[in-house]
């Protein structure tokens, strides 16, 4: 996935369901470029800067005539953004930060809806936080048709899709404040329907004062008796072994490290980023094995707080959990 500031074409909606896109007043210069994280603030510490953690293609790759299911992971203080979901089919000349900008040109163009258009080299999918997207079943992969091919998803988040903010940023894929755009890479091919899932993530796990917590929709923590920041909560989580595709076959890696990134919109972990390590079954048994990533969670104030966990793996699969607190007072 890759992340840039956003873009936002202009639309109008018809009875076709076609977006009509108006690059006009994005020929200004850019006048600045915002920063979303300040140096001295972890990656893990979710402020008032607007993000986009994951985007998920699930699955993460298919063959021509299948379908695939887009949703993403969004910080977003101070209310819901909107979403695009841009579907961009690359030529040679492409790159996928390319994609999008070469098809549309310097003028305007009418983008229509990917299920009115089948096969349209630029459409979207959705204007909701998901979509679903059906590769056309003339899909091309190649001379003998056997080999693979990549389509681009290109999110827009924002506070305003259609605005001006948006339409400047998107022009250079400069970044902007309140308007984000997320890259995705599908994988087209004839085997994908070999082992293709994404890596999902066991409920997490959670003690305080080596009490279990259970993980319920919402999970309130008191801090009576915790001096201040001393309130802890330790966290673990595991992945589904059955979802770790890289040990399928019959010559698996002796083992897969599957990256893992820890968020929170208040206080900090004592270890923000780490790797679940999955092995093949031992020998005279069935499944692979994960080891779970623990970590110590301090929220370091009172009130509603959030906590994301990410684990992603070598294919472009990416999963996550997420668990909402409220921290009573005591601090």
């Amino acid at each position: 996935m890759r992340l840039f500031a956003c873009l936002s074409p202009r639309r109008a909606l018809g009875m076709t369901g076609a977006l009509a896109v108006d690059l006009g007043v994005v020929l200004g210069v850019v006048l600045g470029v915002v920063s979303c994280i300040p140096d001295f603030v972890p990656a893990s510490q979710l402020d008032e800067s607007p993000q986009v953690l994951a985007v998920r293609a699930e699955p993460p790759a298919v063959a021509p005539g299948g379908s695939v299911h887009l949703d993403a992971l969004v910080h977003w203080p101070g209310g819901a953004p909107e979403y695009l979901w841009l579907v961009c089919l690359p030529t040679a000349v492409d790159t996928v930060d390319t994609c999008v900008t070469n098809r549309l040109g310097a003028g305007g163009v009418l983008v229509p809806l990917c299920a009115s258009a089948p096969g349209a080299p630029l459409c979207y999918a959705s204007r909701d936080a998901t979509a679903v997207y059906t590769v056309d079943p003339a899909f091309p992969l190649g001379p003998d048709g056997g080999g693979s091919a990549t389509i681009i998803f290109e999110l827009v988040v924002g506070d305003d899709v259609d605005g001006e903010d948006c339409l400047r940023a998107y022009r250079d894929l400069a970044p902007s404040a309140r308007c984000l755009v997320a890259l995705k890479r599908l994988t087209v091919s004839v085997s994908a329907d070999s082992p293709n899932t994404s890596p999902a993530l066991l409920p997490l796990a959670m003690e305080v004062d080596g009490q279990v917590v259970d993980a319920t929709d919402l999970v309130a923590l008191d801090p009576t008796g915790a001096a201040g920041d001393d309130l802890a909560v330790a966290l673990a989580v595991g992945v589904s072994p059955q979802t770790v595709d890289e040990l399928g076959g019959d010559d698996p890696p002796d083992e897969v490290r599957l990256p893992v990134a820890w968020y929170a919109t208040c206080g900090g972990f004592d270890e923000d980023a780490s790797s679940v390590v999955c092995r093949p079954p031992p020998a005279g048994q069935m499944d692979p094995q994960c080891e779970v990533v623990e970590t110590v969670w301090k929220p370091e104030s009172s009130g509603e707080c959030t906590v994301h966990v990410t684990v992603r793996d070598g294919r472009g699969g990416v999963g996550w959990w997420t668990q909402e607190f409220v921290v009573g007072s005591g601090f």
